[in-house]
């Protein structure tokens, strides 16, 4: 599902804090990075939230922080949005392909919203996946599913300053960033067919990419790592005010070296 450059660490990324929880800090890297990230047909939705979580994760954890890499998803933008997804056309519906598409990705049996031949999967929500998926499957008797497509453009609407800043313009600019990847599939519904997608933000838009319907679609784009850090393992130095120039500190805690 993938065809792409050798990835090394990019020791120059630089990292802003994204969001926290009680327990975790959500960092993310100031701008895209890592061009040349290829999902590719049925097997690029069928493992691109796996191939793009663990491309981060090998990457950007670090154990002594309590640090996990994985790529942005869907949620970490609705997190920080105020856009209804529910208001979109046909989204959360449950549909029937009547396009005459012979075939799915074999995933979609098993995502919760996937329901292929007419039974609805329990395993995967749209950001999930513990293993490699291959291959597709002609249809059986009927193909199902709900639609879980949405875009809609990225605006001071539907975000504060700061996340319309960190998650669609390049750093002190209005220019959009190059267009990156969500590790989250989704089902889009057009005249009659299912077209099978990977979210991703370009053009300042959370906007999908169709990667498999009757045929097989390459899209590259870059990556968007989010480190998840353990905040029981670390402690945070706020002396700086967070810019560039005077940037918070994270350093191990004693008991954890």
């Amino acid at each position: 599902g993938t065809s792409n450059s050798q990835l090394t660490t990019d020791t120059t990324a630089e990292w802003r804090i994204l969001y926290s929880t009680d327990t975790k800090l959500m960092i993310t890297t100031e701008i895209p990075i890592h061009s040349g990230f290829k999902l590719s047909g049925i097997n690029g939705y069928n493992n691109g939230v796996l191939l793009l979580n663990n491309a981060c994760k090998e990457l950007y954890s670090n154990k002594l922080l309590g640090a996990v890499g994985r790529s942005m998803n869907i949620e970490d933008i609705e997190k920080v949005s105020t856009f209804d997804k529910t208001t979109y056309e046909n989204y959360g519906k449950e549909l029937t392909d009547t396009g005459g598409n012979s075939r799915y990705p074999n995933i979609f049996a098993l995502e919760i919203t996937g329901a292929p031949e007419g039974i609805f999967g329990t395993r995967y929500n749209l950001s999930d996946q513990d293993e490699y998926i291959t291959g597709s499957s002609n249809r059986k008797n009927i193909l199902k599913g709900k639609a879980t497509y949405y875009t809609y453009e990225i605006t001071a609407t539907y975000m504060n300053s700061i996340y319309l800043q960190l998650l669609r313009y390049k750093p002190g600019t209005t220019d959009n960033l190059n267009g990156y990847w969500l590790a989250t599939r989704c089902v889009w519904y057009d005249d009659g067919w299912f077209n099978y997608e990977m979210f991703s933000i370009n053009k300042g838009s959370v906007i999908p990419n169709k990667l498999a319907a009757s045929d097989d679609i390459t899209v590259n784009y870059y990556l968007r790592p989010v480190v998840e850090i353990d905040l029981s393992k670390v402690n945070v130095g706020v002396s700086g005010d967070g810019s560039k120039y005077s940037p918070y500190s994270l350093t191990a805690r004693t008991e954890n070296q």
